[in-house]
């Protein structure tokens, strides 16, 4: 399974997860990656050659919003993606998502001179 961003390459190409926000693999799919797809060049565009590879071996892809999760997927510690961005408010998701658990990170000292 792949977890990331979704793009589409043409109307009847395929999805591919864009590698800026980044893109979680399980072992599973990782292994079958590591033996049966490699980029043809070195300028070959990395997150549309995994696309391709992930439709070739039919390796799941998701992404979505919370509410499009069964309540009981996201009531586990597996994980999930909220990638999808599309009619929801990102910063509200974060805040009920991931904001709390953040605040509990003990890291630091920050550095401010960036």
């Amino acid at each position: 399974m792949i977890l990331g961003e979704r793009y589409r390459f043409g109307p009847q190409g395929f999805d591919y997860p864009t590698g800026g926000a980044g893109t979680l693999i399980n072992r599973r799919a990782l292994k079958i990656l590591a033996k049966k797809c490699s980029c043809p060049r070195p300028d070959a565009p990395d997150d549309m050659v995994l696309g391709k590879c992930i439709q070739d071996f039919q390796i799941v892809f998701v992404h979505a919003r919370p509410q499009d999760y069964a309540p009981d997927r996201l009531a586990t510690d597996d994980a999930v993606t909220f990638h999808k961005h599309w009619m929801i408010d990102p910063v509200q998701v974060y805040q009920r998502w991931f904001l709390a658990e953040d605040q509990q990170l003990q890291v630091g000292p920050f550095r401010t001179e960036l």
